[in-house]
C-alpha cells in the first residue's frame, strides 16, 4: 500500500470545510489510492478534540460560550469539577479516543467517514431545530455528521446543555404520551401548512383516535397507533448512561373520496404521505418531545417510514404507514 509520501508531496492551508474539499479535489483525479493517508488524518482529527475539549474550544476557535448560571449550578452539584461538554465521558471519549466504540472511522481507497456516533453531538455543532448556532464560531458546519471529515469540534449553543443532556424517563410511557399531546396540539398546524403548500383540493385531517395497542380492525380514521418496541442500554464496556426507546408510531387513513379525478386508493395514499411528512417536521421542530415545559427525550430520532399495501374496504381504501423512532434518554 502506498504511503503519504508516495502519493504526494504539498503544503496546503485549510480553514474550513470548504476550502478541504477543494484542496483535495484539486489532486483526486490523479490520485487513486489515500488509504496510506487516512491514519494521518485520523490522528490529527483526534489530536484536535483532544485540543478543543482541553482549551475549552479556544484551540479551533474563540472558545465555548459559558453555561447558564442555573445550569452551571446544578452541573456543579451533581458532576463536580466537570468542563463544558463532559459529564459521563461519553462525548469526548467518541472525539478523542480511536478505540471508542463510538468514534466513527470508515477509510477507503478515496474516502474517508469520520466523526462520532454520540446522537445529540451534531446539535452541540449547529443547534437544534429552530434555534441558531453561536455565530461566533468558525469552522466546518458538520464536523460531527458521519459523511464528513470535520477537523474541529466546536460547541453550540442553540440548545442549553441542562436542556438536552439529561431528558426523558426510563420509563417509555412519558414519550408515547409526549408524542400523543405533539400531535394533538402541534400536528393540525404542519397538516395545514401543507394543505396550503400544495393546494390540489386535497385536505388533510388531524388524527382522529388513538391507540395503545393493535386492533383487527379500526373504525376511526385518522387513527394513530403509538407502541413501544423495546429498550436498548449501552453495552458493558460503555461507561456513558445514554439509551433509548425504540417508538412505533402507525399512522391509518381511510379515504371513499374522488377528488378531481383521483379513485380513493390514490386519495389515501396523498393523504397518508402528506401526514407522514407532517409528523415527520413536528418531530424535527420538537425533537427532545417538549410537552408542557418537560423535555421528553435528549432526542427524538426517525429512522425510517414503511407503507402498507392498499386495503380495500366497505367501498372506499384503507392504508397504513409506520414511523420507527429512537427516543434517546438519560438514566
Amino acid at each position: 500500500m502506498p504511503t503519504r509520501q508516495d502519493l504526494f508531496n504539498f503544503t496546503f492551508e485549510v480553514h474550513g470545510q470548504k476550502q478541504l474539499d477543494r484542496a483535495l479535489g484539486l489532486y483526486s483525479a490523479n490520485i487513486k489510492d489515500l488509504r496510506g493517508v487516512w491514519p494521518d488524518i485520523r490522528d490529527d482529527f483526534l489530536e484536535g478534540g483532544q485540543a478543543q475539549f482541553a482549551s475549552q474550544g479556544k484551540s479551533g476557535s474563540g472558545g465555548w460560550k459559558a453555561l447558564s448560571p442555573a445550569y452551571a449550578a446544578w452541573k456543579n452539584a451533581h458532576f463536580p469539577g466537570k468542563p463544558i461538554l463532559q459529564r459521563q465521558g461519553d462525548l469526548i471519549g467518541s472525539l478523542t479516543n480511536k478505540s471508542n466504540k463510538r468514534f466513527i472511522y470508515r477509510p477507503s481507497k478515496l474516502g474517508l467517514a469520520i466523526g462520532t456516533r454520540v446522537p445529540y453531538a451534531r446539535y452541540h455543532q449547529t443547534g437544534t431545530p429552530g434555534t441558531a448556532a453561536d455565530p461566533a464560531d468558525q469552522g466546518p458546519a458538520d464536523a460531527l455528521d458521519e459523511a464528513h471529515t470535520g477537523a474541529h469540534f466546536q460547541h453550540r449553543t442553540g440548545l442549553p446543555e441542562s436542556d438536552y443532556l439529561m431528558a426523558g424517563n426510563q420509563n417509555p410511557r412519558y414519550a408515547r404520551v409526549a408524542l400523543e399531546s405533539m400531535m394533538t396540539n402541534d400536528l393540525p398546524a404542519f397538516l395545514a401548512a401543507i394543505d396550503t403548500e400544495i393546494d390540489d383540493g386535497i385536505t388533510l385531517e388531524p388524527i382522529a383516535r388513538y391507540y395503545e395497542a393493535p386492533l383487527a380492525d379500526y373504525d376511526t380514521f385518522p387513527a394513530a397507533l403509538i407502541l413501544s418496541e423495546s429498550t436498548q442500554y449501552p453495552d458493558e464496556d460503555r461507561s456513558d448512561d445514554i439509551r433509548f426507546h425504540e417508538i412505533q408510531l402507525q399512522v391509518f387513513i381511510y379515504s371513499i373520496e374522488k377528488i378531481n379525478g383521483l379513485l380513493p386508493g390514490e386519495i389515501a395514499n396523498e393523504r397518508l404521505e402528506r401526514t407522514m411528512t407532517a409528523i415527520d417536521q413536528m418531530i424535527e421542530a420538537n425533537s427532545t418531545l417538549l410537552v408542557s415545559g418537560t423535555h421528553n427525550a435528549d432526542i427524538c430520532l426517525q429512522q425510517n417510514v414503511a407503507y402498507s399495501d392498499f386495503t380495500p374496504r366497505e367501498g372506499g381504501v384503507l392504508r397504513a404507514a409506520l414511523m420507527n423512532l429512537e427516543v434517546y434518554f438519560s438514566s
